[in-house]
């Protein structure tokens, strides 16, 4: 994945103060963060705690190491070692959750787009949090191959807590249930019945014993 940078770098920040080395408890705990994208920073180990919050250690794309703490990383407040100026854009335009963001947001926003009626139309919105890409590949992640995002409750909203990144499998067992079309004449009943006509019978087909033949 390319990522472009604009302008001048900055020195890296200074790491994170970890005010406590006292070996934790249960460390396997909070193993299930390590390895985790938020922005451009990689999980690479839980180093400690700072202003009771957890500390990790993080590895940035552009090959820096720092730490952050894990509430800044969570809610988008610390999404790269310090490498990009402010005012920047992310250099995440050309990864694939950028794109699923994109597209979620056209087909919940968009009334042109032809997903418009099955998304925005029915009245799937996308959350508030969710309107800046930074809090949304914060609360999301990368996506991660052969994925796209998925609402665990089909009728709800795109937000943290309904969505995840699913195969095509998981989200093929999870769509809505489709209503089955009437058949013509059963369509046409129940017009009838709504205007308190009788629906006509079918006419009879008549079958005569002749067979055209080629000249």
């Amino acid at each position: 994945m390319s990522l472009r940078l604009i302008g001048p770098t900055l020195k890296p920040r200074k790491r994170l103060a970890v005010t406590s080395s006292k070996p934790f408890k249960n460390p396997n705990k909070f193993s299930h963060e390590i390895g985790m994208r938020f922005g451009m920073l990689t999980v690479l180990a839980l180093v400690g705690r700072a202003d009771k919050d957890r500390v990790y250690l993080c590895r940035c794309d552009c090959g820096n190491e720092t730490t952050g703490g894990r509430r800044d990383l969570r809610n988008g407040g610390k999404l790269c070692c310090g490498c990009r100026m402010p005012g920047q854009t992310h250099g995440l335009s050309d990864s694939p959750a950028y794109a699923s963001w994109k597209s979620l947001k056209q087909r919940c926003l968009n009334p042109r787009s032809p997903s418009y009626p099955r998304y925005g139309g029915r009245g799937i919105k996308v959350c508030e949090r969710w309107n800046k890409f930074e809090n949304f590949i914060a609360d999301m992640g990368e996506r991660p191959a052969s994925t796209s995002i998925d609402r665990i409750d089909v009728n709800g909203n795109y937000e943290p807590s309904n969505c995840r990144w699913a195969d095509a499998k998981t989200q093929n067992s999870n769509k809505r249930p489709r209503q089955k079309k009437k058949a013509p004449a059963t369509r046409i009943a129940d017009a009838a019945q709504r205007s308190g006509l009788e629906p006509s019978k079918p006419k009879e087909t008549r079958h005569d014993n002749h067979t055209d033949t080629a000249d």
